[in-house]
């Protein structure tokens, strides 16, 4: 089987089991740049040195793109292996890059004001100050909404 039928029979499929048409948009649009790349073999013949190869001719992109990259092939050759179409699968060995671990961002004093502004009692005041002094990310201090005993609630 050549790889553009494969590839039009597992988006196929995967449409049928309900994906999403985000994530079959963005499998088709991998599946072109490796036919793109690759020719249109049969996927017997594919190596893990095509993938690599492949792989390769993308120095600029993101770890995080890389992946996603890696993530749509392997997915491709896995079906095809649970077919039976392609034994042994050449992806197997193909590793995603690592990630590199994301720092929080801090509230700059602008932020900060704006979040002491909005508490309405002293327990907000107290508790965004008890938060920004664990220098807790922004994300989770803008958003916090405070339960009262009574049932009320307020936003910050």
């Amino acid at each position: 089987m050549r790889l553009t039928e494969a590839s039009r029979r597992y988006l196929m499929i995967r449409q049928q089991d309900g994906y999403s048409s985000y994530t079959l948009t963005a499998y088709r649009f991998q599946h072109q740049a490796l036919i793109r790349d690759l020719g249109n073999p049969d996927v017997t013949t594919i190596t893990l040195e095509d993938f690599r190869r492949h792989l390769g001719q993308y120095p600029h992109l993101q770890p995080a793109s890389l992946g996603h990259k890696i993530r749509a092939i392997k997915s491709l050759f896995r079906w095809l292996e649970d077919e039976d179409l392609c034994v042994p699968n050449p992806t197997r060995k193909l590793k995603e890059p690592k990630l590199g671990q994301r720092v929080p961002k801090a509230l700059t004093v602008d932020e900060l004001e704006w979040i002491r502004d909005a508490c309405v009692t002293t327990r907000d005041h107290a508790l965004v100050e008890f938060f920004f002094s664990l220098f807790a990310p922004s994300n989770l201090v803008m958003y916090l909404t405070f339960f009262y005993p009574d049932g009320s609630q307020a936003k910050v």
